[in-house]
């Protein structure tokens, strides 16, 4: 109402005793192009709802200081009708090997922005790639896109850069290549650039078939004398929890697949249909593949292995780690 933006994070912060002389409270405007007036523009708003208080600081280059505050939930704001620009930061998250989806987030340098982004991937079973950072800030409210040295699917194709939420892209490449290029575009200009390799996003080059006598690294350890029933059974708690949507949409057509088939047409159509809730849809999975018996929980493994294999490592190392000793 008052036409201010954020400009830097939310903070709640209170005075336990004594008296509070000065604070430097952080920003994310980069000054270097910024519109003259920028200093004139800034404020720090404090208080809750009606009762917001505007106050003016001395700009400098990563904060605003205010001399004797009166602090509570308190941020650095700036007029709307100001042209600013903003420091960045690229944070890129693999999240599938085959096929290879990225996401990547282009987010001001905000602490609390960055914790935004770590929790909406929480649920889910990532590795962040580190690349280095852009060197140019850019302008608030200008479009940008993102573009691959490879053929790739990116959603969306442009985005409005702002400081309210988390800028993101999803990047589906069906068969990627051994080492690719990432780069930001604005105004026709390369804003940064970075080489992706086989490496960084995690290839996994083995590829297994199921045989009853052995399934490939759950009979080594402790594990080494249950049967695939009964190790399923140990797997089943994470596999409810972290499986994601993609992954068992993958395992589900690759057990469909498998000849002899794990799941029939039915089954498949009454998972989908029938059953709602991706933690109800994998525990009605593991069992139809449970009552299939020993068989048919260890091609669940081998299916498991192939599409997400880095769920699968993690499980069976915490399991090896903490499996009782009467186990074997």
């Amino acid at each position: 109402m008052l036409q201010y933006t954020t400009m830097g994070p939310l903070m709640d912060i209170k005075v336990l005793s004594g008296e509070l002389l000065e604070a430097h409270l952080p920003h994310f405007a980069c000054l270097e192009g910024s519109d003259s007036s920028l200093s004139d523009a800034v404020r720090v708003v404090s208080g809750v709802d009606d009762n917001l208080i505007l106050e003016t600081g001395e700009l400098t280059r990563f904060h605003v200081k205010l001399l004797k505050p009166s602090l509570s939930l308190t941020e650095v704001v700036v007029k709307t009708d100001i042209q600013i620009k903003t420091h960045l930061e690229v944070l890129i998250y693999r999240t599938r090997v085959r096929p290879l989806v990225l996401f990547m987030y282009l987010v001001p340098w905000s602490g609390s922005m960055m914790q935004t982004v770590k929790d909406d991937l929480r649920q889910l079973n990532v590795r962040k790639i580190e690349k280095p950072q852009p060197e140019i800030s850019l302008w608030v409210d200008s479009k940008f896109s993102l573009k691959t040295s490879c053929h790739s699917e990116i959603n969306p194709h442009e985005y409005t850069l702002n400081l309210v939420r988390p800028n993101f892209f999803e990047v589906y490449m069906k068969e990627p290549e051994n080492c690719f290029d990432l780069e930001l575009i604005s105004g026709g200009q390369s804003i940064w650039k970075a080489e992706v390799r086989r490496a960084d996003y995690g290839e996994v080059k083995r590829v297994v078939t199921y045989t009853p006598s052995k399934t490939p690294s759950l009979d080594e350890g402790r594990m080494a004398n249950l049967s695939n029933r009964e190790r399923l059974s140990f797997f089943r708690p994470d596999l409810i929890t972290r499986t994601s949507r993609g992954a068992f949409l993958d395992e589900m057509e690759a057990l469909a697949k498998h000849q002899p088939p794990v799941l029939n047409s039915y089954e498949t159509k009454h998972l989908l249909e029938n059953v709602s809730g991706l933690e109800e849809q994998v525990t009605c999975l593991l069992d139809m593949v449970d009552r299939k018996g020993n068989i048919a929980s260890g091609i669940m493994f081998v299916v498991l292995k192939e599409k997400d294999f880095y769920l699968y490592e993690d499980i069976l190392l915490n399991l090896q780690a903490n499996l009782p000793e009467n186990a074997n």
